[in-house]
């Protein structure tokens, strides 16, 4: 509507040779005006140009009234300072609707006049042909019939039919137009149903309910791009898909080819893209990693911010092992990379070791110098998530969600003692049997099963307490075997619980194959500040692929002066449009072309 409103024909250029008009009107806390002038040729007016202005503390205690008449000069003054060609010289009051009002509306109307006719105009352009056709949404262009005729006369398919059609009432022979394109035989099958009017050429169309005859024009090749554009790019079709668009266009226009014309033209309209998703989501099959010992494999993440603990603490720092499932969870109040990296080296390396690899998303505190350096110094395998995919961390981020359920069911009502929980609803969880390897993480971590507070109500039987114990080297082989056995189990259970979780996956996988090259969109995941997420565009792009990293990780460029960035495929859909930006099509130089080390692609593998 705004749009409009400062858009030709309603806003016009102002001309210095005729008097203009300013018709002003108050509310409880601004007033406004409108500058107009009645155009040569016509008896209505013409905006020029909108003013306002909020009105002061004190001017708003004032009657309407007096609101109008004094701010009355200084509304007829500004446009005139704005233009330095106008000066007041009637005033005219304008009460018409006091009657139908409790409080009475007040307008007044200026007619200003020129001030010198030698001073010109300040930033007035004079060429409004060119400024209108500049605006990328105008008015329809209204045909004339000899424009639509001489157009259809020149177009190679529908001029020879037009022709024929004004001459005989009989079908031409098919050897007459054996030679001829396609679209001219389609035009020549569906004689009967073409007529003139005007001398234009049309086409009869039964409604669906056939209840009507409705008349198509037979549209030109030269004209064809710009009903498509004002059927569904124009503000006033609603960016519709091809089946509507269809309809609308099949109500007043018919060339050969159009249903195809119409699909091609809303499948490759940019501004639908970047807003609306493909008609099936895109899920890579699920990729398996398998941990088969100890420490083989970690987890890492942090959890919050939740409320400030009255111990001062605000995030939980977990670390998980891939293959027992053994989870530990550290309150901490900050999560700096400093603190993070020696939570890790105290409480959990100190305790159970270095891990062979530790898996990571992308936080700051991750990616940090001083964290890489301490995995380097202490020969950890780092591997990390795809950005804005924590599927790829699915293991830990499933934990966090178990131990969020468990803190809301005991903590109190002020919420600051929930890290006085965390060491309780640990031993409950590595206590519980674990779903996927059926043993709990404390027989496959320990060798044995956590004695619990509730086996402590029931009275020791008698060969337990008189029975004499074991050598400490007898204690260490039959632990041993115990734990060869527990995990020899264990591992079988992982493997049945991947397959059954890849399969159940896989069933809804849709794999969308890219490569070097393909223009493609990306997902937006990011939220500004100030901007609705409802009314954001979904999609951003469109970007290229660069090189195809693994079977499901990308690495993209969106900006031509924007670094490379390695994306899951899941994020992906490809661009079908027919106009990309430039720096697209372009071919790479060999300084811009990535380099992948041989480690990153080892650790986009495993991911």
């Amino acid at each position: 509507m705004k749009q409009e409103l400062t858009s030709a024909p309603i806003l016009v250029y102002p001309d210095e040779k005729r008097a203009f008009i300013l018709d002003s009107d108050a509310s409880n806390f601004a007033i406004g005006s409108v500058l107009s002038q009645v155009t040569e040729g016509s008896t209505q007016e013409k905006v020029v140009a909108y003013f306002s202005k909020a009105l002061s503390k004190t001017e708003r205690n004032y009657c309407v009234t007096r609101r109008i008449h004094g701010n009355a000069d200084a509304l007829s003054r500004r446009p005139c300072n704005e233009c330095r060609h106008c000066e007041k010289s009637e005033e005219k009051e304008d009460q018409a609707d006091k009657a139908n009002l409790a409080e009475p509306t007040v307008k007044q109307v200026f007619v200003i006049n020129r001030r010198n006719e030698s001073e010109p105009a300040v930033g007035i352009v004079e060429n409004h042909q060119d400024i209108s056709q500049s605006q990328p949404y105008s008015w329809f262009h209204r045909w004339t019939h000899a424009e639509l005729r001489k157009m259809q006369i020149d177009d190679s398919d529908i001029g020879p039919i037009l022709l024929w059609k004004e001459v005989q009432d009989s079908r031409p022979n098919w050897e007459q137009i054996t030679a001829g394109s396609p679209a001219l035989k389609n035009y020549w099958s569906q004689w009967d149903r073409l007529l003139l009017k005007g001398g234009v050429l049309y086409r009869k169309f039964e409604t669906d309910a056939g209840d009507s005859e409705l008349h198509q024009l037979v549209v030109p090749k030269e004209i064809q791009e710009e009903i498509l554009d004002k059927s569904h790019n124009h503000r006033l079709s609603g960016h519709f898909m091809a089946k509507k668009t269809l309809k609308r266009i099949r109500e007043l226009y018919y060339w050969s080819g159009y249903r195809g014309h119409v699909e091609k033209w809303c499948k490759s309209c940019d501004a639908c893209a970047s807003r609306k998703g493909p008609r099936k989501k895109a899920n890579a099959s699920l990729k398996q990693y398998g941990a088969g010992h100890v420490l083989q494999r970690c987890a890492m993440d942090i959890m919050g911010p939740l409320p400030v603990s009255s111990r001062g603490n605000r995030y939980v720092v977990v670390i998980a092992d891939y293959f027992t499932k053994w989870t530990e969870a550290f309150a901490i109040a900050d999560m700096e990379a400093e603190t993070v990296a020696r939570v890790l080296v105290e409480e959990f390396i100190c305790r159970f070791g270095v891990p062979e690899e530790l898996h990571t998303d992308q936080g700051r505190q991750f990616e940090s110098e001083l964290f890489q350096h301490m995995c380097r110094l202490l020969d950890i395998h780092k591997t990390r998530t795809t950005p804005f995919h924590p599927q790829s961390d699915g293991m830990v981020e499933r934990f966090n969600r178990t131990l969020e359920d468990m803190l809301s069911l005991v903590v109190s009502e002020n919420q600051k003692d929930w890290d006085a929980w965390l060491p309780y609803l640990l031993m409950a969880y590595r206590s519980a049997e674990h779903e996927s390897t059926g043993f709990s993480p404390a027989e496959i971590m320990l060798g044995r099963m956590v004695t619990l507070p509730l086996s402590a109500q029931l009275p020791r039987l008698p060969d337990e307490t008189d029975s004499p114990r074991k050598p400490t080297p007898k204690y260490v082989l039959e632990l041993d075997k115990t734990m060869h056995r527990i995990h020899e189990i264990a591992r079988g259970k992982l493997k049945l619980a991947s397959d059954k979780q890849k399969k159940f996956h896989d069933k809804g996988a849709y794999n969308q194959e890219f490569t070097q090259g393909d223009l493609i969109w990306l997902l937006n995941t990011k939220r500004k500040r100030g901007i609705s997420p409802k009314l954001q565009k979904r999609w951003d792009g469109p970007g290229k692929i660069l090189k195809k990293l693994s079977d499901v990780i990308y690495r993209v460029k969106m900006r031509p002066k924007k670094k490379p960035q390695v994306v899951h495929h899941n994020r992906l859909k490809p661009y079908i449009g027919e106009d990309p930006p430039l720096w697209l099509l372009r071919k790479p130089s060999i300084s811009e072309a990535p380099q992948q080390t041989v480690t990153e692609v080892e650790n986009l593998q495993k991911q």
